[in-house]
């Protein structure tokens, strides 16, 4: 059974040198086949409050190589509530 977790982060410095982190945690069940996006953490100015998140089930001739998947499995919209 594979269980597999990350966050997805991004930090922002303004010209005042003050930093901002907003994070979103994923977590991958591989014996349920279910992706978990967490509750979001953190702000800063400017950043998107809802943003659609493509999720793309990598197979033979499908989400492998270099080039982005024109065609996504599932969009999800997210707002920064936990979404399973």
């Amino acid at each position: 059974m594979a269980i597999s977790r990350f966050t997805k982060m991004k930090t922002m410095a303004t010209a005042t040198r003050k930093e901002y982190t907003r994070q979103s945690p994923f977590h991958w069940d591989d014996a349920k086949q279910t992706l978990t996006i967490g509750e979001r953490k953190g702000t800063f100015p400017g950043m998107l409050t809802e943003r659609r998140f493509q999720i793309v089930f990598v197979r033979e001739n499908h989400g492998a190589g270099i080039t982005a998947e024109s065609k996504p499995d599932k969009v999800v919209p997210y707002a920064g509530k936990q979404r399973a």
